[in-house]
Order: C-alpha cells, then structure tokens, then sequence
C-alpha cells in the first residue's frame, strides 16, 4: 500500500485524471506543487479521505479556481506560499475545508507590500484561524516582510493567539523574517 506520494511539478491536465485517483484510501502523505489551479487541492481532498498530512507548495493563484470540500482527516498542512497575492478571503476558503487540522505550517519567501495581503498581525487572520480550525494546536511559519511596508511588533503577535507564542522575529536591512524554532 502507497502511504507518501511526492509529486514535484506534476501537472493535471483534466478532473479525469484526477478521478483515476479516487479510492486512494493507502494515501496519508502527499507533497505536491501547484503552479495554476488551486482546484486540484479540493480534488486531492476528495480522491484521497485518508490523507493526514499534506505538504503544499503554490506559485500562482487563479482565485476562481478553489472549490471547497470538506475533509475531516487531515491534521498537518504545510503551505509554501511563493506568490504574496493570498488574500484573507483566499485562505479561510482554503482553511474551510480542512477543520481538524492541528498542525499549520505557512511559509512565503516573497513579501507582500498591502496590508490587505495576508498578514499575521491582522486580527482578522486570527479571526480565520479560530473559526476554521477549532482543533489548531501547532502553528510555524517562516514569512518574510519588507520592512518599510509592515512594522512588526513581535510582542503583540505573540498575544493574539495561543499558538504564535513561538514566533520569533528577525531584522536585517529591510527585510523582517517571522519563524519558528522547533
């Protein structure tokens, strides 16, 4: 039985191809990159009910593209972020369809500059976080920011929710870098 499937660069011409996946029930882990279609990540949901961990890496955003399902089995999310044009409606319609996940891992190596951009300061990421995934226990990150567009005071972060505790906060030139040790 297959229980981690590494899919680098994989691409998904058509839903048919995706329905070859159904019944995928040996899957626990997958590692995928997404380059166009955020609907491929509702179709893995869909065709693998047993998927626990899922290690997503996303380069470009349709925003049209993401349609919701709900899987209840998946606990860890790893999300590599290398577009800054995640929107706070973009990522609780991602969050939505996995409620159980206990583990968060978000990681963006390119700064956004608007504060209308994902930004962990925001209350209204919080305010996601605690509405769509009850369960949450673990949250890491490895984000940078450009210094001159948002200030980052590490101590209020820290506050907004129990698991940013670990946040640590990093300056050089003007970049800021928010990460988390294991």
């Amino acid at each position: 039985l297959r229980k981690l499937c590494i899919l680098d660069e994989f691409v998904f011409n058509t839903f048919t191809k995706l329905n070859s996946w159904s019944g995928s029930f040996s899957l626990r882990s997958i590692s995928i990159i997404i380059s166009a279609n955020l609907h491929i990540y509702s179709a893995l949901l869909a065709a693998c009910p047993n998927l626990v961990r899922l290690h997503l890496s996303v380069s470009f955003i349709d925003k049209n593209s993401l349609t919701t399902f709900h899987h209840t089995n998946l606990k860890h999310l790893q999300l590599r972020l290398s577009t800054s044009e995640w929107s706070f409606d973009m990522f609780e319609r991602f969050l939505v369809c996995v409620p159980n996940l206990q583990r968060l891992v978000l990681q963006r190596f390119t700064w956004n500059v608007e504060k209308s951009n994902l930004n962990l300061e925001n209350i209204h990421f919080v305010r996601i976080l605690n509405q769509c995934l009850p369960y949450l226990h673990r949250f890491d990150c490895d984000i940078l920011f450009h210094s001159r567009a948002n200030t980052i005071n590490i101590n209020n972060l820290r506050q907004l929710h129990s698991c940013f505790t670990r946040i640590q906060l990093e300056r050089k030139d003007e970049i800021e870098r928010l990460y988390t040790n294991n």
